[in-house]
């Protein structure tokens, strides 16, 4: 998923990119699902890879695994209660 925040306007947008989604693996040189450029080179390859995908600069990412997903999502349920 790619995040934007624009304070300036008050605006966050935030795209979920499939898995699946056939790109260049930016490092690999060849087209592949995106999430192989994880698996072949880490968040490094990941990053630059998404970049090229949507012709962004990403200046901050994190890196959450399931269970960190679900107590993202658990905090953001009992938020304000």
């Amino acid at each position: 998923m790619v995040v934007s925040i624009n304070p300036a306007d008050d605006k966050i947008q935030i795209i979920s990119i499939p898995r699946d989604t056939r790109t260049l693996i930016v490092g690999k040189g060849n087209e592949g699902k995106i999430n192989h450029a994880y698996a072949f080179g880490g968040t490094d390859m990941s990053i630059v890879t998404v970049e090229n995908l949507l012709d962004i600069d990403l200046d901050y990412y994190i890196e959450v695994n399931m269970e960190g997903l679900s107590d993202m999502v658990d905090a953001l349920r009992n938020y304000g209660q």
